[in-house]
This record gives structure tokens, C-alpha cells and sequence, in this order.
């Protein structure tokens, strides 16, 4: 019988057959390692801790004495250290907190604005405090109000010809209600108001994880002790409003 014959292949499958290399297996790489770096889904531990969950037991022996002496310097001087708490005290402290979450967001690599990322805490420390002075007068508006009312029904008593020693626990009375209405909230703050990191910061700087009240912490119950001393000792004035 005839020889079967070879089946003809047409030349371009034929080259391309021969031309086409056979698909090699795919070996993953790791990328090299880049300081600052962080693959998508990976978040780093924060090497700044933060405020989370409930205080750590014992902070009150160091938060108690803080309050406590702005309340014995308001008592001396209700306008005076009202004026000094919402534009100076608070704005420091809300700005203290800025920058201990813009610190703890670079270093956990989460910043979220350009400016957050190329920015140190510092350069943006300026800024910060004026928006927070802002936020400061508009955060303790209520407060001064009543502080406000407050002050008139003490005018109102200085015209009825009051004894002075009424006057004196009038307004030194006056001046702990609006310091504990202004200092007692800044402990917590607010997300937009950030004086709650930069208290818990400072309280952790003053008593250890175990609650015991460090060297710091002694420096600050004689500093307190002096301070509610010195307004007890003082004479109440509205001063600079006059008398």
C-alpha cells in the first residue's frame, strides 16, 4: 500500500510554533526593604502611644493637684485666670496635643494630607495654637456666659453695700465654679480640641503605669500645694475690671 503522507502544517502556525517560547513559571520577589516604607494593608504599631481606652490606674493623684491649683488661682482672680485658661492655657495644651498625633501618625506612616507628611510638629506648632485659641473661646462660650451672669450678681451685691467677707466668698466662689467648668472638660477634649492627648501625656510623665507618683509627681504636689496656698491667701479681685 501507498505511504501515508505527512499531513502539511501552513507556515505561520508552523513558525509560530517555533518561535514562541514556552511560558516560564512566575518566582515572587520580595521588594528590598525601604526605610519609611509600608506595603498596602500594613499598618505598623505607632511609636508614639496614644490615649486609648480607660485612664491608667492612679493618674488622679497627679490630674487632682492640677485642678486643684486652678481652682485656688481662680478663686484670687476669677477674670484674670479665666482670661489666662481660654487664651493661653488650653490653646497651649490643645496644641501639645496636635503634635503628639501628628508625631504618632508619621511614625505609623498613616499621614493623611501632604502637609501632615513633609511637615514637622514643630513648624506647624504656630498655626495650630492660633486655631485652637479660636476654638478655645468658642468651645468655653457657655461657660464665660455664666461666668458673665455670675460677675453682674456680684456687682449687683457690691451696690447693696454687702459686707466685704460676703463679697470675698462671693466672688471667690464664682472663680472656682468657672475654673472647674473650663479645667474639668479640657481633661477629656475633643477630636477637634485635642487637649485630652497632651493631659494624658503629661499625667504619664508624672505617675508610672503602676500608680505611684514619681519624682515629677512630687515636684508637682508641692508646686500645687503652693499655688492653692497663695490664692487662699490672696484678697479675691476682679481685677483688670474694676471694683
Amino acid at each position: 500500500p501507498p505511504a501515508a503522507r505527512p499531513t502539511a502544517v501552513p507556515p505561520t502556525a508552523a513558525q509560530g510554533a517555533a518561535t514562541t517560547p514556552a511560558p516560564s513559571p512566575r518566582v515572587l520577589v520580595p521588594p528590598p526593604h525601604v526605610p519609611g516604607f509600608t506595603p498596602t494593608g500594613a499598618v505598623p504599631a505607632p511609636a508614639r502611644p496614644l490615649a486609648v481606652g480607660p485612664p491608667a490606674a492612679g493618674r488622679w493623684k497627679a490630674r487632682v493637684p492640677l485642678v486643684a491649683a486652678a481652682v485656688g488661682l481662680s478663686s484670687a482672680a476669677p477674670v484674670a485666670v479665666t482670661i489666662g485658661l481660654v487664651l493661653i492655657v488650653l490653646p497651649v495644651l490643645a496644641t501639645w496635643g496636635d503634635s503628639l498625633l501628628h508625631g504618632a501618625r508619621r511614625d505609623a506612616g498613616l499621614g493623611g494630607r501632604w502637609i501632615d507628611r513633609a511637615t514637622a510638629p514643630a513648624a506647624m506648632a504656630p498655626p495650630r495654637f492660633v486655631r485652637n485659641v479660636v476654638v478655645s473661646v468658642v468651645r468655653s462660650a457657655p461657660v464665660l456666659a455664666v461666668g458673665a451672669v455670675l460677675i453682674g450678681g456680684w456687682y449687683g451685691l457690691v451696690h447693696l453695700s454687702s459686707p466685704t467677707p460676703v463679697l470675698d466668698l462671693a466672688l471667690r466662689a464664682i472663680g472656682a465654679v468657672v475654673a472647674l467648668g473650663l479645667v474639668v472638660p479640657a481633661g477629656r477634649g475633643s477630636p477637634r480640641f485635642r487637649t485630652g492627648l497632651a493631659v494624658d501625656h503629661l499625667l504619664g510623665r508624672l505617675v508610672d503605669p503602676a500608680g505611684r507618683v514619681g519624682q515629677r509627681g512630687l515636684v508637682l504636689l508641692v508646686g500645687a500645694a503652693f499655688f492653692v496656698a497663695a490664692g487662699l491667701w490672696l484678697s479675691p479681685e476682679v481685677w483688670p475690671l474694676p471694683r
